[in-house]
């Protein structure tokens, strides 16, 4: 049983079709495997998600993931081996703001400090 597969087309039914197979071909034997649908968008995942459900298939153990859900999850091991943790929600916004605000009076960015919608 393949674990990867790309799908392809340029029908939306078909690939819908095609996904749904492929997914119920990774859960035979054993309804909770998970299995992982990598899609270009959140919108994307959540039609999926939902449109898995209207068919009345179980979806126990689907994640649907857009690449940046998938490079965090994947980056958070490496992470967790050196003993370090992942940036929390709005941690990146955090340490600009704290940076902006420890920006000298003569910087040539200073006259950022004062934007409402800057970090």
């Amino acid at each position: 049983m393949a674990t990867h597969r790309l799908i392809t087309s340029t029908s939306l039914l078909r690939l819908e079709t095609a996904l749904f197979r492929a997914v119920a071909e990774q859960k035979l034997g054993d309804p909770l495997r998970p299995v992982v649908v990598l899609c270009g968008s959140s919108f994307l995942g959540h039609y999926l998600s939902r449109e898995l459900a209207r068919r009345g298939s179980a979806h126990a153990c689907i994640s649907f993931l857009t690449f940046n859900e998938l490079a965090g999850a994947l980056a958070c091991r490496p992470l967790l081996a050196k003993k370090a943790m992942p940036l929390p929600q709005g941690g990146k916004e955090l340490i600009a703001r704290k940076l902006i605000g420890s920006l000298p009076p003569d910087s040539y960015f200073r006259q950022v400090q004062e934007q409402p919608h800057l970090p």
